[in-house]
């Protein structure tokens, strides 16, 4: 179960499995739901309950709608490595040329606020190009294809899937590329109800954020 950051009742509960090489589609949920579900995938939203099966080790890639990143070099913002791994400019120049970006490769030692410096389309454009050059395990994409008109959006996504054939992903939003390109979808409708679902206590929302059962009948 997903829980709001006020204890309300967000969705779920869910159920969904996917292995390597196959692409999952959440459908028919809200932008706000499907951000948490995914989000929750990536260990980043711990407001609810459930279990989350995937191997520890696994690297996670995100590609959101909207993509902020401090004011930096173009370079650092394609490798955010982790390890500590630095990528050659070769590895940045093919990752922006694979989603149509092969225009910004003189400026990958350039300093800027990269939100204000590109549009929302290069934008979302710049985040799969990270996907490239970061190679994840796990692809979690939430909506990052909207601003792309569908020819480019079906482009983005197959060049992605051919450059990361073993890797899970799963991805939700409004784009019909996303759903058409999914070897299978999980179809269901939020079930949020603000009337019905009052806020937890303080003491079961804190339990509930750490796993436990709720305490009483």
């Amino acid at each position: 179960m997903l829980l709001d950051r006020d204890g309300r009742l967000l969705g779920g509960p869910f159920s969904f499995a996917a292995k390597a090489g196959e692409s999952l589609h959440l459908a028919n949920l809200s932008h706000e739901v499907a951000s948490a579900v995914l989000r929750s995938v990536a260990d980043q939203w711990s407001w609810g309950s459930g279990v989350i099966a995937r191997a520890s080790d696994a690297r996670i890639g995100v590609a959101a709608w909207r993509m902020r990143w401090a004011e930096t070099k173009l370079a650092n913002v394609l490798s955010d490595m982790e390890d500590g791994e630095s990528p050659d400019d070769a590895t940045l120049r093919d990752a922006l040329s694979r989603v149509g970006l092969e225009h910004l490769a003189a400026r990958l030692g350039e300093t800027a606020d990269w939100d204000k410096a590109l549009h929302e389309g290069q934008r979302q454009r710049l985040a799969f190009a990270r996907l490239h050059v970061l190679r994840p395990d796990i692809v979690l994409i939430d909506d990052a294809l909207h601003a792309l008109d569908e020819a480019d959006a079906a482009a983005v996504f197959a060049d992605l899937r051919a450059g990361l054939p073993n890797a899970i992903i799963v991805s939700a939003g409004s784009s019909a590329v996303l759903e058409a390109a999914a070897t299978s979808t999980h179809d269901q409708q939020p079930r949020r109800s603000s009337a019905a679902s009052p806020p937890l206590p303080a003491d079961d929302l804190a339990r509930r954020r750490r796993g436990q059962p709720r305490a009483g009948p």
